[in-house]
């Protein structure tokens, strides 16, 4: 098991009969599922016994949890109700009850929010059962369950939500612009300029489709901005460590009961302004220090879920950086827009959307035009060097 990408969650059974048959009769059938909000498990036995304690260790701590059976649980489950261990000695919290099935067939829904929200879910995940009797008979039935997919990937993402003009908003090839930092004045004319959701007006909008351009809505989906009309929305417990940027700190993705409806808002706006594609910046924020424990696949949940909505709205939408999940997020993206993958030499991984007849916006800061221009065209990019405070100024490869 590669630990840089699986972490073993243990649940410990004990039962609460003496029964002396063979151990490997005592469970079978068991399963294990998980999805973003819940994690299943059950299993059968005969009906001559009845288990009643479930320990699950979730952090793999030696120290902070209840010994058991060579674990240190976190959790117990008990007579359908769970608790949380907060010691020292038999010390339970009680966190709630839980709907069960009882007799030969025994299954639980844990709340991912109770107890595995701090769970490293990512990759193939060993759960190892533990069966004891009061015999002093032990066995490990060990049980592989998926989540979210092997290697980091979700195999739960939403299914993939078609906009059938999206991808024709943004053509491979055409000249693009990034002025983020303040309104355009059309000094040097572009086929797409990507601009401020929230600076810009249905008046500048309009005027970038008068010149037949394209115009693509920036805001940020991962992180909180303090100077924005809706920062207030925005609890505490979703805000995480600043990401570098005055008044800026990461958002907290996995909470997407609270920051979807955020996003939906975010959206709307930039339909009724007029726009034809959105940007979503800062949705990497699990390979960043951002304050919280976020996997690979919340944030595949999160972006996918984002780029359903976009087309819901009818705008094309796409993926900010994030190489490492192109390959999986390319049927939810239109284009791509990348920051300096010649200067960091990750540009063959935006290949998949070049080859997908998709667009790929790229931007380099520090590279003269020399370095990589060539390249860029070779490739199909639509390649522009600009600095570091996005104004107009442009110099374009293509």
């Amino acid at each position: 098991m590669n630990l840089k990408k699986t972490t073993i969650i243990s649940v410990c059974f004990f039962m609460n009969t003496s029964w002396s048959a063979p151990i490997a009769d005592v469970i079978t059938n068991p399963q294990a599922s998980a999805d973003n909000t819940v994690f299943n498990f059950s299993y059968s036995v005969t009906s001559l016994q009845k288990y009643y304690r479930v320990y699950l260790d979730v952090e793999h701590q030696a120290t902070g949890g209840f010994p058991q059976g060579g674990l240190y649980a976190n959790y117990l489950i008990e007579n359908d109700v769970l608790y949380k261990y907060v010691g020292p000695g038999w010390n339970w919290s009680k966190v709630k009850s839980l709907g069960s099935t009882t007799g030969t067939n025994n299954s639980w829904v844990v709340p991912r929010a109770d107890v595995l929200a701090n769970a490293n879910l990512a990759g193939t995940v060993d759960y190892l059962y533990q069966v004891e009797s009061p015999l002093g008979i032990s066995s490990y039935t060990k049980l592989t369950l998926t989540y979210p997919g092997a290697d980091g990937q979700n195999s739960d993402l939403p299914p993939p939500i078609a906009c059938a003009k999206c991808t024709s908003q943004i053509a491979q090839g055409a000249k693009w612009n990034y002025v983020i930092s303040e309104t355009p004045k059309f000094s040097v004319l572009a086929d797409i300029y990507d601009i401020s959701g929230f600076s810009s007006d249905a008046k500048l909008v309009n005027k970038i489709h008068t010149q037949g351009s394209k115009a693509i809505c920036y805001v940020s989906a991962g992180s909180w901005e303090d100077w924005r009309p809706d920062a207030n929305q925005f609890p505490e417990s979703v805000k995480g460590s600043s990401n570098g940027w005055p008044g800026e700190k990461w958002l907290d993705i996995r909470q997407t009961k609270i920051l979807l409806p955020i996003m939906q808002a975010r959206i709307n706006m930039c339909k009724e302004k007029g726009f034809d594609a959105i940007e979503f910046d800062n949705v990497d924020g699990y390979t960043n220090k951002t304050g919280f424990p976020l996997k690979s696949a919340e944030q595949a949940y999160y972006n996918a879920s984002l780029a359903n909505m976009a087309h819901q709205a009818g705008l094309a939408v796409g993926l900010k950086n994030d190489l490492n999940q192109v390959e999986q997020l390319l049927p939810y993206f239109d284009f791509a827009i990348n920051e300096q993958c010649f200067e960091y030499n990750e540009c063959d991984d935006l290949m998949p959307f070049i080859n997908a007849n998709k667009a790929v916006l790229n931007v380099e800061y520090n590279l003269a035009t020399s370095k990589f221009c060539s390249k860029a065209n070779a490739m199909r990019f639509s390649a522009i060097k600009k600095d570091g405070s996005l104004k107009e100024k442009v110099t374009f490869c293509n």
